[in-house]
């Protein structure tokens, strides 16, 4: 029996597990794709505490921060096929495994939705971007099109 399962990860889910072993809370982590959609960036200047690092590097501080507390946090590769209530909480089903925990906590990220124009995907990173807050300091003093997500 966990105190928390945490679905995911990617940092989300690393500071998840990171702040719960740290409360000294018996944590487990699930997921299929270290890193999510972070490890797609080659330059992160906008985390507070780092001034630049790659996502990858970052990615790999949250998930070492989070296993500093390895009395309390272990992470399975695994694709969570079912989450149910049960008598004691939450009943977590894999591929290969079950678990149970008293609570569940899902980060399981997002995905970009791609701009629909002929060759745009050749153009991902240089010249079609999928974060403003990120990338804009690249295009400054430039005209540029901001094609809106609904975010």
């Amino acid at each position: 029996m966990y105190d928390t399962i945490v679905i995911g990860t990617g940092i989300v889910g690393y500071g998840a597990a990171m702040y719960a072993g740290r409360l000294g809370l018996k944590t487990l982590v699930i997921g299929k794709e270290p890193g999510g959609t972070l490890i797609l960036t080659d330059l992160v200047e906008n985390y507070p505490g780092f001034i630049r690092l790659t996502g990858q590097e970052l990615v790999d501080k949250m998930k070492a921060h989070a296993l500093d507390y390895k009395e309390n946090v272990s992470i399975e590769d695994g694709h969570v096929t079912s989450i149910s209530k049960s008598k004691s909480g939450f009943a977590v089903k894999t591929d290969d495994s079950a678990y149970e925990s008293k609570t569940v906590i899902i980060t399981t990220g997002s995905t970009w939705r791609k701009l629909p124009a002929k060759n745009a995907d050749k153009l991902e990173g240089h010249g079609i971007h999928y974060c403003a807050l990120c990338d804009a300091p690249l295009y400054k003093g430039k005209a540029l099109a901001v094609v809106g997500g609904s975010d």
